[in-house]
Parts: structure tokens; C-alpha cells; sequence
């Protein structure tokens, strides 16, 4: 498999903003949103389970409590304690899902254990849910709304950047669970790509020198003249054609999942938004004190460090998007490469028609997107 690079200075300050962000929501979980259910479960308590013994047993110091206020209290206690249940059984899936779906389209590394996880979280959402996908509904909105996790938004933000019809949650919920499962299990195939692509990164480089135009690079005639000539090369030319083919629906992949990203971060109507929305409400609550400074520092927090990372992503761009050790510019600076030696094979061997379909299937693409990231150098 393909050498992993040295980090670049880049990605460790991602990384760090990116456990900075997910430092900032672990706290305010386990300092305040688990206190919160701590003290719901024990005001829960109070309320008796059976009011004819707790009756027998009332001191004559307690009030007395009408039949119609028994029957309000214990059907509150049936309700948020279902609530608390229902939370409890299905938070970790749902979290596994909404990370690892996150990171697949980022590029990150996922190992196969990670993504076995987040397709049995799959199965086990589909499968507890049952006939309570209205009630699942209402979890995945609470839970958007405590901050705790934002799948409801991704998966509406998902359909409608891809323009599907999605007419209602309780329609559509079990299909894009379908197309969950389908989209982790085909992230194998990306890592395994990637892996190639990496490989056929330091094959290629034999092919260049170095060069005092503005790229910096031009291509070894002699060099290549010898790859085709030779018996047994490392990567057949055929084989390059074939990884130049899936690298161009990569590069098409990666753009799309950026453009989403982009989408779903926004501030008119993405996370962002949601964020500040959530903020704005509790700032009313703060000065009303109807919470405490500590909730609401929990939340700024986690509304800032995200805005870190929002920012930092932004300010890379396209070109820096994708796994850590092949970015988008990478891919697009390997086919563009690996498209030179092609073309050199097809014009040597007089396929021109080949050489023509390649060119506006394949070639023309990584050229215009190479000078898309590079916009002063000269046209190849």
C-alpha cells in the first residue's frame, strides 16, 4: 500500500481545531445535558408508582392529591420516563451514523471496524424503531435541538442538495437508511482506490524531471519511451488507463462531497444556523434565568470551536479537501501526470480516435481544474 505522508503543518492545526470541537460537545454532554437527565430522573422518582399505597402511606404534613392531578403526574412520568429510555437505547447509533457519514465525506480514514460499527447502528435504528418513527422523529428534532446531535438536519440537508423529492420523514427515513448502509459499505472501495492512487503517485513521478517552467515539472521522454517498451512494468499502461478512469470519478466525488459540506455548514439555513439559532434562544433564557451561565458557555463553546473549523476549511478550499495524504490537488496533479504518459502511449501506437476521447473524457477536466488551483501558471 501507499507510504504515508508526514502530516503537514495544515492538517495538524485541522485536527486540533477538530478535537477542539469534539472536546467542546464531550463537556457540555457529560457536565450539563447529563445532569439535566440526572435531575429529570429524580424529580421522576418522586412521583409514586402507586397512588392507592402511596395514599395508605401520606403523612398527615403532605397535601392530598386530587384523582385528576394522580392521573396528570403519572402519565408525565410514564412519558418522559419512555423518553429517557428510548433516548438511551438509540443515542449511540444514531451518533455512530452522523459521525462516521461525516467523515466518509471528508476522506478521512475509517478502519473496517468503525464502518462495520455505523452499518450495524444502521440495522439496529431500522430495526428498534419499529412503528415508532414518528417517535423517532421527535427524538432525532430533541436531540438537534439540545445540541446533541444534528442527523434529522443531515439527512433533509443530504436529499435536498441532491435534489431529491423527499416528501415526508416518515416516507423516507427507512430508504435513506438503505442508502446508508449502501454508501459505507462502498467506502471500502474508496479506501482501497485512494490506497492505489497513492501507489500509482510514486510510480508516476518516475516520469518527471524537474523544470524551470512555472509548474515545475515536464515530462521524460526517455523515460517513457523505456515504461512502454518495457516486458514487465510495475503498472501496465492499460492498468493506468484503468486508474486514471476511477481517479476522474474520485475527483467528481470529491468535489460534490466539498460542495455538501459547504451546504451543510452554511449560515442561512445549515449548521451554523442552527447553531446561532440555538444560542439566540438561550441567551433569552440566561437573562431570564431560566438557565445557568454554565449551560449556555457549554453551547458557545461548541458554536465556536465549530466555527473554527467551518473557517479553517474555508479558507483551505477545494484544492486541500480529501484525505490527508491525497488532497484533492494531489489527484488532480496524478492525472494529470498519469494523462501525459497516456497520451504519449496512444499517440506513439497511432490510436488517434482513442487519443481524442481520452483527451475530452478525462484529460480536459484534470487540465481545467489543474489551472482552477493554479491559476498563474502557464496553460499545459
Amino acid at each position: 500500500m501507499g507510504e504515508e505522508r508526514k502530516k503537514t503543518p495544515e492538517i495538524e492545526l485541522l485536527e486540533k481545531l477538530e478535537q477542539n470541537y469534539e472536546n467542546a460537545k464531550s463537556n457540555y454532554y457529560r457536565l450539563v445535558l447529563r445532569k439535566q437527565d440526572d435531575m429529570v430522573l429524580k424529580q421522576l422518582q418522586k412521583i409514586p408508582d402507586n397512588w392507592e399505597e402511596y395514599e395508605k402511606t401520606r403523612s398527615d404534613s403532605s397535601p392530598p392529591v386530587s384523582s385528576e392531578k394522580q392521573q396528570r403526574l403519572s402519565d408525565l412520568k410514564n412519558k418522559k420516563s419512555w423518553e429517557l429510555k428510548f433516548e438511551s437505547l438509540n443515542i449511540y447509533f444514531i451518533r455512530s451514523i452522523e459521525q462516521v457519514f461525516l467523515d466518509t465525506l471528508k476522506q478521512k480514514h475509517i478502519d473496517e471496524e468503525q464502518i462495520d460499527e455505523a452499518i450495524d447502528s444502521v440495522n439496529n435504528i431500522i430495526l428498534e424503531i419499529g412503528g415508532n418513527i414518528s417517535n423517532f422523529k421527535f427524538l432525532l428534532l430533541s436531540l438537534a435541538k439540545r445540541g446533541v446531535s444534528d442527523l434529522y438536519y443531515i439527512i433533509m440537508s443530504h436529499d435536498k442538495f441532491n435534489n431529491k423529492k423527499f416528501s415526508s420523514f416518515d416516507d423516507e427515513f427507512k430508504s435513506f437508511c438503505e442508502f446508508l448502509i449502501r454508501h459505507f459499505q462502498g467506502y471500502r472501495n474508496i479506501i482501497r482506490n485512494v490506497n492505489i492512487f497513492k501507489d500509482t503517485t510514486v510510480f508516476v513521478e518516475n516520469f518527471f524531471q524537474a523544470s524551470s517552467s512555472m509548474q515545475g515539472w515536464k515530462v521524460n521522454d526517455n523515460a517513457v519511451k523505456t515504461y512502454l517498451d518495457s516486458k514487465e512494468p510495475a503498472i501496465h499502461i492499460i492498468e493506468l488507463v484503468k486508474i486514471i478512469n476511477a481517479a476522474e470519478q474520485y475527483r467528481k466525488r470529491l468535489k460534490k462531497d466539498f460542495e455538501y459540506i459547504n451546504y451543510y455548514y452554511n449560515d442561512r439555513d445549515g449548521k451554523l444556523f442552527r447553531y446561532n439559532y440555538i444560542i439566540d434562544s438561550h441567551r433569552q433564557k440566561l437573562d431570564s434565568g431560566r438557565i445557568s451561565p454554565q449551560v449556555y458557555e457549554g453551547l458557545d463553546n461548541i458554536r465556536m470551536s465549530f466555527l473554527a473549523v467551518k473557517k479553517f476549511c474555508e479558507d483551505q478550499g477545494l484544492g486541500q479537501f480529501g484525505c490527508s495524504d491525497l488532497n484533492y490537488s494531489d489527484l488532480v496533479t496524478l492525472m494529470l501526470k498519469t494523462g501525459k504518459i497516456i497520451e504519449f502511449f496512444y499517440l506513439r501506437a497511432s490510436r488517434y480516435e482513442d487519443l481524442k476521447n481520452f483527451r475530452n473524457d478525462i484529460l480536459y477536466y484534470a487540465q481545467e481544474e489543474y489551472h482552477l488551483l493554479n491559476p498563474g501558471l502557464e496553460r499545459l
